[in-house]
């Protein structure tokens, strides 16, 4: 994948289209992303993506365990019917955890019986996904992010 960080960086450098960038980030970022309100909050909000730079933002893309946010921890959850669910921890009780599953749903498990493990440096957002967009449709969902919020 770090092969195809001068590709990326090039593209960011061209004019980008923005209109283009806002389907692809609701087809495929959605899922775990919230921005300027639409998505669901499983990852990190990126409303506030406008404040950072292109390139830190193409590598989060690229590599989302390379700085996975803090609070926002795979966990991986066994149930003793053999279940298996990757999510976030939405909450947690001495006897149960509540898990923000991808697309927003939330699962609630009890402790006994179930197998929790939280998976250190490892992101809930898929380490190929920056593999299958092309340089132009990760920049498109990059412009889209990078715009300011309307007043």
């Amino acid at each position: 994948m770090e092969k195809r960080v001068p590709k990326m960086t090039e593209a960011l450098k061209k004019k980008p289209n923005i209109d283009e960038g806002s389907p692809f980030f609701t087809t495929i970022c959605s899922t775990c992303h919230r921005a300027k309100g639409i998505g669901a909050a499983v990852g990190p909000d990126l409303d506030a993506e406008f404040q950072r730079a292109s390139e830190v933002i193409m590598r989060d893309i690229l590599f989302p365990s390379e700085a996975a946010s803090p609070g926002y921890e795979t966990v991986l959850a066994k149930t003793r019917r053999g279940e298996s669910l990757l999510g976030v921890i939405a909450s947690e009780s001495p006897t149960s955890i509540t898990m923000r599953l991808p697309g927003g749903a939330e699962r609630t498990l009890l402790r006994k019986g179930t197998s929790i493990r939280t998976l250190r440096n490892v992101s809930l957002m898929p380490a190929g996904l920056g593999a299958t967009l092309s340089p132009e449709q990760i920049t498109n969902i990059i412009a889209f992010l990078r715009q300011p919020p309307k007043p």
